[in-house]
């Protein structure tokens, strides 16, 4: 279940359509 929420959650943080930008650079690194 965790590994499932750990790219869940990634993939919530890098979604432009979420408007969060300032993560994408996050997400990269």
């Amino acid at each position: 279940m965790l590994v499932l929420l750990s790219p869940a959650k990634s993939l919530d943080y890098a979604t432009p359509l979420r408007g969060q930008a300032h993560t994408d650079p996050l997400f990269v690194k």
